[in-house]
């Protein structure tokens, strides 16, 4: 058996063909040092790590000695297209009883402002749910281990209030919002951050009976959020973990009409034996028992969140849900159009409780579906039917 040639050792680090990016913040990137043995494996990190930034086209290394001491250069090739993107989606809905979604968003986002490698996002989106949101992003060490984050928005959301299986009324929730968020990147897996934030709300019914309250204040105080992704797809992934989780305190300190909080998280697993997945899904969320408004309503119902019900079917203070998916892809797609398609089944369960307005709160409620799916170049896509 050929054992592999060591790669022995370099005297320096270099970067080439970059343009635009600053060399010193993928230099920090870079866990192997000059002097210390090289090694596959972590080199291999190092170039996922840099790839990782979402700034090039693809990455290579080779170790040269032609010009003096023997250096590993490493080659990012930088995204043609960049640095300044628009990105453009589409939303669609339907669970054909009446509730139906239509979404458009466009998105600009420009890097590269600063040499911490700062980014500026807007987004801009109409239909179901409208918005027109900012956000800075700005690294304030060369390794980009730290951020600041300064954001605004302002828009609508609309959904539907439900007594048992009738829609009685549309909620309609305006809100404008500022904020600031500092924290750090988590290595190559998640982001944590808080910070202060202070919004508007205005919420009343668009139409339909006076199921829930109206009114118009301020809601402001201290939001942190945590999310870790190691999932190996983003839309139908196969081996993997993901989680998220949200926590806000509205503090009167802060301007808000009343004090409350809102605790919200999410955790998915998936694994793969051959052809076959199978994903396991936890959610819930609680206001600590501080009674939280109306328009911070927990929701289940719809498409893989209690299939068999209308979405958003149930809202209130307490959530909590269950759902474990199997699937497996039945057609693979050409690269250009997306990986494939996908058939599979889920078993879900979930309860919402302390509902407002003296709703009716139903209990335990179980569902199942079967779907077909698709991962295509303009997103994913699922068709199902749900019991």
């Amino acid at each position: 058996v050929a054992l592999p040639k060591p790669l022995g050792t370099v005297d320096e680090i270099r970067f080439a063909g970059l343009e635009r990016t600053n060399p010193e913040v993928l230099r920090a990137l870079v866990e192997t040092k000059p002097g210390e043995p090289l090694d596959e494996a972590k080199l291999g990190h190092d170039l996922r790590r840099v790839y990782g930034r979402g700034d090039f086209e693809s990455i290579g290394y080779r170790i040269g000695s032609d010009t003096g001491p023997r250096a590993l250069i490493i080659e990012p090739r930088e995204k043609s297209w960049g640095p300044d993107y628009l990105r453009f989606g589409l939303g669609l809905a339907s669970d054909f009883e009446g509730t139906n979604q239509f979404n458009v968003l466009v998105e600009y986002r420009k890097s590269w402002l600063n040499r911490l490698g700062g980014e500026w996002t807007t987004q801009a989106q109409i239909g179901q749910n409208t918005l027109l949101a900012t956000e800075f992003y700005q690294p304030v060490v060369a390794s980009g281990r730290w951020f600041v984050s300064p954001y605004a928005s302002i828009g609508q959301q609309t959904r539907g209030v439900f007594a048992g299986d009738d829609k009685v009324a549309d909620y309609l929730v305006k809100a404008a919002q500022v904020g600031i968020a500092g924290g750090a990147v988590l290595g190559t897996w998640g982001q944590f951050g808080i910070g202060p934030v202070w919004s508007h709300v205005k919420a009343e019914i668009d139409t339909g009976s006076q199921a829930l309250p109206e009114g118009s204040e301020n809601t402001s105080g201290i939001r942190a959020r945590l999310f870790v992704d190691q999932m190996d797809h983003a839309y139908w992934p196969r081996n993997g973990i993901a989680a998220a989780g949200s926590a806000y305190a509205a503090l009167d300190s802060f301007g808000s009409t009343q004090s409350y909080q809102r605790l919200e998280g999410n955790v998915r697993w998936a694994r793969s034996w051959g052809e076959h997945t199978v994903q396991v899904g936890l959610a819930g969320g609680t206001d600590l028992g501080s009674d939280m408004p109306a328009y911070e309503s927990l929701t289940l119902g719809g498409p893989l969140r209690l299939s068999g019900y209308r979405i958003n079917q149930f809202a209130g203070r307490q959530m909590a849900f269950g759902r474990l998916m199997y699937y497996k892809r039945i057609f693979p797609l050409p690269d250009l159009l997306g990986s494939g398609i996908y058939a599979g089944a889920s078993a879900e369960v979930g309860r919402v409780s302390n509902r407002f307005d003296n709703l009716p709160t139903p209990g335990t409620l179980w569902s199942g579906s079967l779907f077909l799916g698709a991962d295509t170049f303009a997103g994913p896509a699922l068709f199902g039917a749900g019991a």
